[in-house]
């Protein structure tokens, strides 16, 4: 088995292991040489940091020393603690991957690094729905390429054990997987209601539009800028996770209080 990339899990905070920037450099460039001098293509995951914020200003001092340009795979970061953050702050790491021409992971993607130790607490519908919140702002903002939910069985499970009974979080998940994978690709998409919250992608002629409603009542939304007469929802909430319907027009759709949709078109 030859590993495509290695890192140490959040150095910048220390869970094991604590380096600052430079210290993960001076390993990089020792690690790196040997891995190359042993005809390994392993490269380094660049940060793999604990959280969104202060991701940027790791990874720019660990880059600031070209000799371990050569041993850096893609920029790496996890997702926790970013509920109150401003989305300029993924953002910015987009932006850092523009800049070094690199693929943006979220390495573990969540929002609450510490609701494991509320037993039960990710089986409920309000962890769903943030969660949903947070995946939706990280992909937009931080334009990521690959995505680990953290986790789906353990400390975060979608299901239970048996995988008989399903948690909200899982239908979320199926949303995820089944329109935004790796044969996705995200395009603009604006909503004028800042509690409606969307992203959109496209993959061959169907294009998937993901809608979160954060308020508690119903509201009736209408799509613009695409041509298609017939329209799919799915809809998860907390009284139904996995709903579906269909509706000839592109307006007057209707969302439920407090739920996650997908609005599938096809071309």
């Amino acid at each position: 088995v030859e590993v495509d990339h290695f890192s140490f899990n959040e150095a910048d905070g220390g869970y094991q292991i604590l380096f600052t920037p430079q210290q993960a450099t001076a390993f990089i460039k020792q690690a790196g040489a040997r891995f190359k001098k042993a005809g390994l293509k392993t490269t380094f995951l660049l940060g793999d940091t604990s959280k969104t914020e202060g991701t940027v200003e790791y990874i720019s001092a660990i880059v600031s020393d070209p000799q371990v340009l050569p041993y850096l795979g893609p920029i790496s970061f996890h997702a926790w603690w970013s509920e109150q953050m401003p989305d300029s702050e993924f953002e910015r790491v987009a932006m850092l991957g523009k800049k070094l021409n690199k693929e943006i992971w979220c390495g573990e993607l969540g929002f609450d690094a510490m609701a494991w130790k509320q037993k039960g607490s990710s089986q409920n519908w309000d962890f769903a729905l943030r969660f949903a919140k947070i995946s939706m702002r990280m992909f937009k903002y931080s334009q990521t390429v690959v995505s680990l939910y953290w986790t789906w069985q353990n400390n975060y499970a979608i299901m239970s054990a048996d995988t008989k009974t399903k948690y909200p979080s899982y239908y979320v998940t199926k949303q995820q997987v089944n329109y935004f994978n790796r044969n996705a690709q995200l395009v603009q998409c604006v909503s004028s209601d800042p509690s409606i919250l969307t992203i959109a992608s496209i993959q061959g002629r169907r294009i998937a539009i993901q809608v979160l409603n954060e308020q508690d009542t119903e509201v009736t939304v209408s799509i613009d800028g695409i041509k298609a007469n017939h329209v799919q929802i799915i809809s998860t909430s907390n009284n139904n996770p996995w709903e579906e319907a269909e509706a000839d027009t592109l307006s007057g759709l209707v969302l439920k209080p407090k739920s996650i949709s997908v609005l599938v078109l096809n071309l």
